[in-house]
């Protein structure tokens, strides 16, 4: 599954109660709120079981409570849907008398399109024999249909997934103006009021859905939207620029560290490499994030449920590693990368790593939360550096 795919199916099941306000308003009143939402991903296999390629789709089929009638529950069937596909009407006909043929009880189905290809949309499956023919239609939302003051003017969180999806359709523009739309999008977001949870999630769609071509406008786009959010209590944008440059220090990392093995000339290099790479960046991106947060006075427990860290070793490294020691410690993780050559091991890393955090003082316990390293492996280090 690609990423925007998965970034769809999240967006439908962390949004659901929202998407049906936007697309069946109608039936908002029929549904018994006092249960769950239920996603039959699960059934897929059971559904399809030749299909090995149909957990790599955005498609989502939910069962939805209702209140008191004939049937206790009816099934949505949702397909995103951007690029050509000459059987997909058939695919949806499949899914349909599938579901039906399970559950026996109501269905209806909505396919999303995300492109601008007109010729890929279909609304209905038709087959015909002899004097017999078959008709099945169902609902569809083209997102291109609409304009971005359209979706701004909709009062909903999933109008905003939808806007950003505008924006990937129109991505021949350049990397400036991307730039300034996806800030437009996280003003336009702030101005709605949503939840705290809502911005972290919404603002995780914008930054992902749609990338930048040129590195330097993802440090561009931190830099106006960290302005954008100071002062604000919605602190969302803090987890998804933290979940975007891990992203990219494991992409640059795999890179270099592929690069070095090559240089190399030894097999064993490539893996290792990547790994050491990987390893390093995640954790300075750590660290700077830590310290980009504290220096900023962002509230500890914020800071403690976004990176999962303990709130006391927070406080442990707010109180040691003042600003002039945050800046030292950047440079030794540095100066440990250029350590990195085909001798330098995984272990001797993880090794160099405890020491260094032990030179500024930190508990053992605080060095545990920031490496995800065992207790007893920091206090063999620490033993094996005392003596």
């Amino acid at each position: 599954m690609n990423k925007q795919d998965e970034l769809w199916k999240a967006a439908i099941e962390e949004f659901f109660t929202e998407f049906l306000e936007l697309f069946y308003p109608e039936l908002i009143p029929r549904i018994d709120f006092n249960k769950k939402f239920d996603f039959l991903d699960k059934d897929l296999p059971k559904l399809f079981p030749q299909a090995k390629e149909i957990n790599r789709k955005a498609d989502r089929i939910v069962k939805i409570p209702l209140k008191g009638g004939t049937f206790q529950w009816l099934i949505i069937h949702i397909e995103v849907q951007g690029y050509k596909d000459k059987d997909f009407a058939r695919r949806m006909f499949t899914y349909y008398y599938r579901l039906a043929d399970r559950y026996n009880v109501p269905i209806a189905a909505l396919v999303i399109y995300s492109d601008d290809n007109k010729s890929n949309r279909v609304d209905k499956y038709e087959s015909k024999c002899l004097n017999t023919r078959l008709l099945y239609e169902f609902d569809t939302y083209v997102i291109a249909d609409h304009t971005e003051e359209e979706y701004e003017s909709m009062d909903n969180p999933f109008a905003i997934i939808l806007q950003t999806a505008l924006m990937g359709i129109k991505r021949n523009k350049k990397d400036e103006e991307l730039l300034e739309m996806k800030m437009q999008l996280l003003r336009n977001l702030l101005e709605k009021g949503y939840a705290r949870k809502q911005i972290n999630r919404i603002t995780t769609f914008i930054i992902e859905y749609v990338r930048f071509t040129k590195p330097e406008f993802n440090r561009k786009f931190d830099k106006q939207s960290e302005e954008l959010f100071k002062n604000r209590k919605n602190m969302g944008i803090i987890e998804t620029v933290i979940k975007y440059r891990s992203e990219e220090a494991r992409e640059q990392g795999l890179e270099q560290g592929l690069e070095q093995g090559l240089e190399q000339g030894i097999e064993q290099g490539l893996e290792q490499g990547s790994k050491l790479w990987e390893t390093l960046k995640v954790f300075e991106v750590k660290i700077q994030s830590i310290f980009k947060s504290l220096n900023s006075k962002v509230d500890l427990e914020v800071v403690s449920l976004i990176l999962d860290i303990r709130e006391s070793a927070l406080e442990e490294i707010n109180e040691k590693i003042k600003l002039a020691q945050q800046k030292k410690l950047i440079k030794r993780i540095a100066k440990i990368r250029k350590q990195i050559d085909a001798q330098y091991t995984l272990n001797l890393l993880k090794i160099d790593l405890v020491k260094l955090l032990l030179e500024f003082k930190l508990t053992e316990k605080t060095i545990a939360a920031l490496l995800n390293y065992p207790l007893t492996f920091i206090k063999k280090i620490k033993k094996m550096n005392d003596e």
